[in-house]
């Protein structure tokens, strides 16, 4: 029997004794005593159990923490090992010659003998001067390179011109300092951009004659139905067949050189670049100066201009490319001869021998109006058209 059925055997035997009151109270009495011995023990049993929960959680995370540290030391120790491995492989390919072992030989005493000592200062010594003279080699052509850039600012520092060296070092510095130096300067040359059109294509354009200099500039906006890395694809790809050209040529990261075909006949050097931002695409072209362009009895180039052109290209809601376009071109003339307003005027198809002196210029700069209105609606149709097939071309081949 146990003690709990003990005890309520005596409690009952002590009630059948007692009289009704005293049985009522050994019967609370009894009840409270159970009540409080079971609520005791399930206290005690949950303390004990959050107190072993508490020691195994702080243990696994000991051991957790052990874990993590062995990994990361083991994982160090492997990648000094591979920094160890590169860095003598390193060595051995700047200079393999000096990382060859050479042992020199002992003496049956165990030491170096003047003989050994001397062959292995006359070996590092050949190996330092071999040393020495490549690095006077680079520093003889980093130097020759700096002379001739820096010369090449000279002449091209206080006009807008720029000329090719033929060295191909210079070349590509030269179109990058020329293309980035346009690009740098985007946003003003579309500061006087027309914004009352919004979305609409539109031209506005304006030729001035004064001073036998022809001014000319063109604020131009095209909407193409595709998307615009398509759009500058075109303008990197297949800007030979928008120019009336073949040639390409000198392509290097962003820059490619093209033989462009001028309004009178005559084709020029451009250089082309690309600039690709988050939510649009800045294409510049310049027009580059020959040195072995015409020139007259006193030396002076017959055709001395320049002509610079931006393309801004961003994105619209609808899909579709909206275009900024900004032309600068302008041209020298000579008094009299070749290069002379009379001769352009005839190469372009006008006239002006019978036409006044004092009525030239204006005659001209209309006639020059004309001729650029017809060759907007000419490109316009012409991108267009090429746009439509490179688009076509690139969604049967995806």
């Amino acid at each position: 029997m146990s003690l709990r059925d003990t005890v309520r055997l005596d409690s009952d035997i002590h009630s059948e004794q007692a009289p009704n009151g005293a049985k009522k109270h050994l019967n609370m009495q009894t009840e409270e005593s159970s009540v409080i011995e079971e609520i005791d023990c399930g206290l005690v049993l949950d303390a004990v159990n959050k107190v072993l929960m508490r020691r195994a959680y702080f243990r696994e995370k000991q051991r957790s923490h052990r874990r993590r540290e062995r990994d990361d030391i083991h994982q160090l120790r492997k990648q000094a090992e591979d920094l160890e491995t590169q860095a003598q492989r390193l060595r051995l390919r700047v200079n393999p010659r000096r990382m060859q072992s050479r042992q020199p030989h002992e003496d049956s005493d165990g030491g170096l003998s003047w003989h050994a000592i001397a062959a292995l200062f006359r070996h590092e010594t050949r190996l330092t001067l071999a040393e020495n003279a490549d690095l006077v080699k680079t520093l003889r052509r980093h130097r020759s390179l700096l002379t001739r850039m820096q010369l090449w600012v000279a002449q091209n520092d206080k006009v807008p011109k720029v000329m090719l060296s033929d060295d191909p070092a210079i070349r590509k510095l030269t179109k990058e300092w020329a293309t980035q130096q346009m690009y740098h300067n985007t946003a003003a040359a579309f500061q006087a951009f027309p914004t009352s059109f919004d979305s609409n294509e539109f031209s506005v354009c304006d030729l001035t004659v004064s001073d036998l200099w022809v001014n000319f500039v063109d604020y131009s906006q095209y909407v193409w139905h595709a998307p615009m890395e398509v759009a500058a694809y075109v303008l990197r790809y297949h800007l030979h067949e928008l120019l009336s050209t073949r040639d390409m040529s000198s392509w290097t990261e962003n820059t490619v050189l093209v033989q462009a075909k001028l309004p009178d006949g005559d084709s020029a050097a451009v250089v082309v670049a690309h600039f690709h931002e988050a939510d649009r695409c800045v294409v510049v072209m310049r027009q580059l100066q020959s040195r072995d362009i015409l020139r007259d009895d006193d030396g002076v180039p017959v055709r001395d201009g320049q002509s610079l052109v931006w393309f801004d290209l961003r994105r619209a809601d609808d899909g579709r490319t909206i275009g900024r376009v900004k032309t600068l071109s302008a041209m020298h003339l000579k008094t009299s001869g070749e290069g002379s307003m009379e001769a352009v005027a005839m190469k372009l198809g006008l006239d002006l021998t019978d036409v006044p002196l004092p009525d030239r210029d204006e005659t001209f700069r209309k006639f020059c109006m004309t001729k650029s209105k017809e060759s907007e609606v000419q490109i316009r149709s012409l991108i267009r058209s090429v746009l439509e097939r490179v688009q076509t071309e690139l969604t049967v081949g995806s």
